[in-house]
């Protein structure tokens, strides 16, 4: 059993449904760039306009979150801001993500601050 994330916890199902989730996304994306429905505006159009709108979805709690240092006027600018990050997320996040899937073998073999220790016991 895993120390830090049990199976039996909420998070680690959470953790696993977002990694399925982003899984399905992902590869729904590339059969519709692949077969050619993505090339089309009209597909391009209804998609964008699906995340921007899930974006305000998800975003909608965040209005309710009242703090003494944050006017209204600010917590709707930051709601007005949800569908910038969804083109982030959809774009820019993504293509970092596949990158740093594709290249942490080669990166984990250089973690560390050191090549050799300088102190034998």
């Amino acid at each position: 059993m895993p120390r830090y994330l049990p199976v039996d916890r909420f998070a680690w199902w959470n953790h696993t449904a977002r990694w399925m989730q982003y899984g399905a996304v992902s590869g729904l994306f590339l059969y519709l760039v692949l077969s050619g429905t993505l090339l089309s505006w009209h597909v391009v159009g209804q998609s964008l306009l699906v995340v921007l709108g899930l974006q305000l979805v998800i975003m909608t709690p965040y209005l309710t979150l009242r703090r003494s240092d944050q006017s209204t006027a600010q917590r709707v600018a930051v709601y007005a801001t949800a569908p910038l990050l969804g083109l982030w997320q959809a774009t820019f996040l993504r293509g970092l993500r596949w990158y740093s899937i594709a290249t942490f073998r080669k990166a984990a073999a250089s973690w560390g601050t050191r090549g050799t220790v300088e102190v034998a016991a």
